[in-house]
């Protein structure tokens, strides 16, 4: 994973190393290529390979989390560098078989790996990845376990052995296939056969597992979980769960009533309440006590807490790289589309790129040079490249991760020019090299050239790219008539990434800092359809912490402004909050209040008010505190006031 948070010390989550007697073990750091002495293969497709995951992927079958080399095959052509390839092989089936192993005399063994596997589907079939075993050299198989997608990254699985053992040629067969439909493949590491013993218990992780989500409130209960594995041969009836908080006290958690079978895992919740008491970040303990386990290299996980003034309402930013001349381009546009209108959670930018008639050139190559090579991406916060399949699931994941700050914005047009004045709010003491981007998008983007044609690898399913979202009923070109381009990307202003200084190098969790952004907008954008935000960006690894949006379209007409003389009172309010305006002449007038995500909480439609001072009552007692937004709209301009909603 190329991003990291400098300013955080991130813990690595690594795999328990098993302490029972080692068979076998290889990690593939010694091999490149297709030759990997002392493994055989029989494969009918595409074969194994050893190499780097990066290398050994694509843009849409590439890991998260492992720079090591691996062993893998890749299946989806569809996703490499060049358009249309061609697929040779009807229904690749292609098996990895490690040497062979003598584990005559042994009552017991298992399995360990470390598996990638995203469980491809198309046209009504799924790639499928088995691990299999031959005690008569490779003549016959017995499938042991069917291994299930399971996300953007490594995850350790494990097999029962038991029935092989006493065998004097033992050979583990790694099979992958992919039905006959151009799938994604499979990558493997850290292979280690093993015999148990009779009693060991693992902890393999404790939560809060990702170090986004670390963060709570000082003085808010947080209970920790502990996922435990049963690493010996015997069931595990019970145990003791204890952790502590730094050098406090240690609390203890009986566990009973189980029957938790060998090499199977259960999450266990510790019932103590833990909290942090500052902000802070203080290191959690947890540990599990089994009769018997004489083995404690695996026993004990480790996780943060970190201490925040508050929580601040996190808004995702997703960046999209798009391309009206990409086969793969509308995988991406019904994916950004098909986010729901209402998910005030999510910031939405698409990037066009040279040749588009819409593309932003600066933004487009900043991204490239992050690394952002293949069209389509779906960059989420600047830290993970979205595969599709988990497009949705990233983003439910991704809304729960800490934002670090509040932004609050307010601004709008003046004449030709686009005013933002963002108040950043941190809840943590931040160091380190933190920018601002105002990014203006438009929606409905709508042209009559070649340019706004939309290529469809889909169509007919011709390159068997098979069915995605009834693209497949599309034709190749989408008609520029039938196409329209939502969040396309305007500008990022002053860059992508921002410029130094723009914010102090230590922000304080008790202080606020002002920026006030400046910049003109091109006659042709659609003033009606644009919409402004602010990222707040780490430069130190070039991630984004958090975003805002500006809550109204960005179209403000301060040119013959009929709204001259307006407030609201009393401000601070508790139960109802008093809107004046005054008028030159009888004007349609309508209203909204929104809370700081940019959420409608309250409104009204247009109606007739005479000249002179107009009074509205507006009912907040109902309201969760905080800091909400008022806005008057007339046919020709738009005021906005800030109103603070108390208990």
């Amino acid at each position: 994973m190329k991003q990291l948070f400098t300013f955080l010390l991130l813990l690595n989550f690594s795999f328990p190393v098993a302490a029972q007697q080692v068979i076998f073990d290889e990690d593939f750091e010694s091999f490149q290529g297709y030759q990997i002495p002392g493994w055989t293969q029989q494969a009918y497709g595409y074969p194994w390979e050893t190499g780097y995951a990066e290398a050994l992927g694509s843009h849409c079958f590439q890991p998260d989390d492992n720079p090591t080399k691996v062993a893998g095959v890749k299946d989806n052509w569809a996703c490499s560098t060049c358009y249309v390839c061609n697929y040779t092989f009807a229904d690749s089936l292609v098996r990895l078989i490690t040497p062979a192993q003598d584990l005559s005399g042994l009552n017991a063994a298992a399995l360990e790996f470390d598996s990638y596997f995203l469980g491809t589907s198309k046209n009504g079939k799924t790639e499928t990845a088995t691990i299999e075993v031959s005690v008569d050299a490779g003549l016959s198989w017995t499938p042991v376990l069917q291994v299930q997608p399971d996300g953007a990254g490594f995850h350790r699985w494990y097999a029962d052995l038991n029935a092989f053992a006493g065998y004097p040629d033992v050979r583990i067969g790694f099979r992958y296939q992919d039905k006959g439909e151009i799938m994604s493949g499979w990558m493997i590491d850290n292979i280690r056969i093993f015999l148990p013993a009779p009693n060991d218990i693992s902890v393999q992780s404790v939560t809060p597992r990702d170090s986004l989500q670390w963060y709570e409130v000082v003085g808010d209960a947080v209970i920790h979980k502990a996922e435990i594995l049963n690493y010996g041969t015997n069931p595990i009836t019970g145990f003791t769960l204890k952790y502590k908080k730094g050098n406090g006290p240690v609390y203890s958690h009986f566990v009973t009533g189980l029957q938790l079978q060998p090499l199977q895992k259960i999450l266990i919740t510790h019932p103590h309440p833990d909290s942090v008491l500052a902000v802070t970040r203080e290191k959690v303990t947890m540990w599990a006590e089994l009769p018997g386990d004489n083995i404690h290299n695996n026993d004990t996980g480790y996780t943060y807490l970190h201490g925040a003034a508050f929580m601040p309402k996190k808004r995702l930013v997703i960046e999209e790289g798009a391309a009206t001349w990409s086969i793969y381009g509308l995988r991406g546009w019904t994916l950004m589309n098909g986010v729901p209108g209402n998910d005030l959670d999510v910031t939405q930018i698409s990037i066009h790129g040279e040749p588009d008639p819409m593309g932003n050139d600066a933004y487009d190559d900043y991204l490239y040079y992050l690394d952002n090579y293949f069209i389509p991406y779906l960059l989420f916060d600047r830290i993970v490249n979205v595969k599709p399949d988990s497009f949705y699931q990233h983003i439910q994941k991704m809304k729960g991760n800490f934002g670090f700050a509040d932004l609050e914005l307010t601004g709008g047009l003046n004449g030709s020019a686009a005013w933002i004045n963002a108040v950043i709010k941190p809840a943590v003491n931040l160091s380190g090299d933190f920018r601002l981007v105002m990014v203006i998008t438009e929606d409905s983007v709508r042209g009559t050239g070649p340019g706004f044609e939309q290529r469809n690898g889909w169509a007919g399913n011709n390159l068997g790219l098979g069915q995605w979202m009834g693209l497949e009923n599309k034709p190749d070109p989408v008609p520029a008539s039938d196409m329209f381009y939502n969040f396309v990307a305007r500008t990022a202003y002053p860059t992508p990434e921002g410029i130094i200084n723009m914010l102090p190098q230590q922000l304080s969790y008790q202080s606020t800092y002002n920026y006030y952004f400046n910049t003109q907008i091109d006659p042709s954008w659609n003033r009606d359809r644009l919409k402004a935000f602010v990222l707040l960006v780490n430069n130190n690894d070039s991630t984004i912490l958090n975003s805002g949006m500006l809550p109204w379209m960005l179209n403000i007409h301060d040119v013959s402004a009929s709204l001259e003389t307006y407030g609201v009172y009393p401000n601070p309010a508790r139960s109802v909050a008093n809107v004046f305006f005054t008028l030159e002449q009888t004007e349609q007038i309508g209203w909204t209040l929104t809370d700081i995500s940019g959420k409608i909480v309250r409104s009204a439609p247009r109606q007739s008010y005479f000249p002179g001072r107009n009074d509205i009552p507006v009912a907040v007692e109902d309201l969760t505190p905080g800091i909400y937004f008022i806005s008057l709209m007339s046919e020709h301009a738009k005021r906005t006031m800030k109103l603070i909603v108390l208990d």
